[in-house]
């Protein structure tokens, strides 16, 4: 098993190929097994990448950095608000996902937690909470995850959130950040003007031009969204993966 010889990314590409079941198209098909194959050469090759796509792919694979190696890289200091919790679990080891967003970089930082069986998580992230300090991200050429070793509370409103108004200009934007670093396993959005509809068994987001995006099959609150919205439009914060949406 590939999450037992430790290449959580690859295993990762699995789960989602086995995920879309009867409902995958040939293309999402495709689509998962080109990642595949991609990882594949570039391990052959990895030693001809340049020093950041290398870093990322073994991040990829699922080698660690140690914490005291990326806290010595130069940070980010800026006004962060917590937009979007996940948490999980894989067996006995429990995950939590955290996306904070920078007032004046504007600048996504994901922050990765781990928790075995009952134990707590080290420090708690509140929803819509802010905190001012320093973030040191991961090395790669187009970071995401980050250390927030010392985060204060912001003590004061956090001004500057801007998001998409459309799923074209959300779409352009992911596409860019995929030609920076294929590895990409999720992507963060706030969305400006999207309403809940219901076709069948099947849940989507719509955008004001009338285009549609399924949900995330696991997504499970999608009559809080809609009690929510009412039928009209509204924003929230959520993952992409090319495929489906996931609110947080």
């Amino acid at each position: 098993r590939l999450t037992d010889a430790k290449l959580p990314g690859p295993a990762g590409k699995f789960r989602r190929l086995a995920a879309l079941g009867t409902d995958g198209t040939e293309a999402d098909v495709a689509r998962t097994l080109g990642d595949l194959y991609l990882f594949v050469r570039a391990w052959k090759n990895r030693e001809e990448l340049s020093p950041d796509r290398h870093d990322e792919l073994l991040q990829f694979a699922g080698m660690t950095t140690r914490k005291e190696d990326i806290l010595s890289r130069p940070g980010r200091e800026d006004h962060w608000l917590v937009m979007g919790v996940v948490q999980g679990a894989e067996e006995k080891l429990r995950f939590r996902r955290v996306w904070l967003r920078g007032e004046k970089s504007r600048r996504f930082a994901l922050i990765v937690d781990y928790a075995f069986g009952e134990r707590p998580f080290e420090r708690s992230w509140p929803l819509a909470a802010s905190f001012q300090g320093t973030v040191h991200y991961y090395p790669g050429s187009y970071s995401q995850r980050a250390i927030f070793s010392n985060p204060v509370p912001g003590g004061r409103p956090y001004d500057g959130l801007m998001g998409y108004s459309s799923f074209t200009e959300m779409r352009n934007n992911y596409q860019k950040a995929l030609a920076v670093s294929p590895w990409l396993f999720s992507y963060p959005i706030y969305l400006t003007d999207v309403r809940p509809i219901k076709d069948g068994l099947k849940r989507f987001l719509v955008d004001a031009s009338g285009e549609a995006i399924p949900l995330h099959p696991s997504y499970q609150n999608f009559y809080a969204i809609l009690a929510v919205s009412g039928g009209a439009p509204m924003s929230l914060f959520a993952e992409f993966d090319g495929y489906h949406i996931l609110p947080l």
